[in-house]
C-alpha cells in the first residue's frame, strides 16, 4: 500500500469509523477503493468547517466537479484522495452523477440552514449517505443489486448521523433537523441552540423512530453477499437508534457511543444473516 493510501485509510479511521469497521468486511483487495470512497465524503463534509464564508465553500466544491469529471478522459486529478477515487471510479465502473450528488447535497450544508420538511431531508439523505451505500455496493461488485436496501438503510444512517451530531452543531447554531418536525413539537431551531434536551428529546425520539421504521422495511430482503460490507454500517446504525430511544438520553451532553464489542457483534450477526 502506498504512502497516500496509508494516509487515506487513517483519514477513514479517524473521520468515518463506523463505515471503516465494515469495510473489513470486504474482500482485502475490494478495501483501499472503499477507503477511497468514504475519504472523499470526509473531504466533502469538511468544506464547511473550513471555510469562512459559502462562496469559498462554493468554489471549492466547484473545484471537485471539475476534479470528478476529468476522470472519463483519463486526466490526472491534483488531490491524493481525487486520485484514489478516480481509479475506483474506473476500475469499478463508478456513475458519476451519484458522485456529482453527492457533491451537490454537501454543497447545499454551507446554507446551514434546517430542512424545511422530512421529505427534504429525506431527499438530502438518499443524495448522501444512500448514494455512498450504492458507490460502495458498486465498489464490492453488487451492481445496482443493492440500491433498493440502499435506500431504507442509507436514509437511517443519515437520521442517525444527524442525531448524533446534533449537540455538535446545536454549539455552531446549526440545525438540520427539519423545520416540519419541530413545528409538530412546538419547538423551533432556538431551542435547538439552547440545547433543552428536554423539548428536543421528542423530536428525537420521533426521528430515531423513522430511522428503526426506515430499517424494518431495510431487513424484509437480504444483502447482496457483494454487498454487505456497504450496507453493514446500517447494523450500526440500528444500535446507536436503541441508544437514542432510551428516555434519559440527552445528546446535547455527549453523543450516544456504541461499545466495540456491542458494534463487532452486531456487525458479525448481519454479516452471517444477510439482514440488517
Amino acid at each position: 500500500m502506498t504512502p497516500d493510501h496509508d494516509d487515506i485509510e487513517q483519514a477513514v479511521a479517524n473521520g468515518d469509523p463506523d463505515r471503516m469497521a465494515a469495510a473489513f468486511f470486504a474482500p482485502a483487495a475490494v478495501r483501499p477503493d472503499l477507503m477511497a470512497l468514504y475519504a472523499f465524503n470526509i473531504e466533502l463534509t469538511r468544506v464547511r468547517e473550513t471555510v469562512r464564508e459559502p462562496l469559498a465553500g462554493q468554489m471549492r466544491f466547484a473545484w471537485w466537479r471539475d476534479q470528478i469529471n476529468r476522470i472519463p478522459s483519463g486526466k490526472p486529478l491534483e488531490a491524493p484522495v481525487g486520485r484514489a477515487l478516480a481509479d475506483a471510479a474506473i476500475r469499478r465502473a463508478l456513475p458519476l452523477d451519484l458522485i456529482h450528488g453527492l457533491i451537490d447535497a454537501r454543497g447545499q450544508e454551507l446554507s446551514e440552514a434546517p430542512f424545511a420538511t422530512e421529505a427534504e431531508f429525506d431527499a438530502h439523505g438518499a443524495a448522501t449517505s444512500a448514494a455512498i451505500m450504492k458507490l460502495a455496493a458498486r465498489t464490492c461488485g453488487a451492481g445496482d443489486r443493492a440500491d433498493a436496501i440502499a435506500d431504507r438503510a442509507g436514509l437511517a444512517f443519515a437520521l442517525v448521523g444527524t442525531l448524533r451530531a446534533l449537540g455538535l452543531e446545536a454549539r455552531h447554531r446549526r440545525c438540520f433537523l427539519p423545520l416540519s418536525a419541530l413545528a409538530k413539537a412546538g419547538i423551533g431551531p432556538e431551542d435547538v441552540f439552547a440545547g433543552d434536551n428536554v423539548r428536543v428529546r421528542p423530536v428525537v425520539h420521533a426521528m430515531a423512530a423513522r430511522a428503526m421504521s426506515a430499517i424494518r422495511v431495510a431487513r424484509q430482503d437480504r444483502i447482496p453477499v457483494e454487498a454487505l460490507a456497504a450496507i453493514l454500517p446500517s447494523v450500526l446504525a440500528r444500535q446507536y437508534v436503541l441508544l437514542l430511544q432510551r428516555p434519559d438520553v440527552d445528546v446535547f451532553e455527549a453523543p450516544p457511543q456504541l461499545r466495540r464489542l456491542t458494534a463487532v457483534a452486531a456487525l458479525a450477526r448481519a454479516a452471517w444473516t444477510r439482514r440488517v
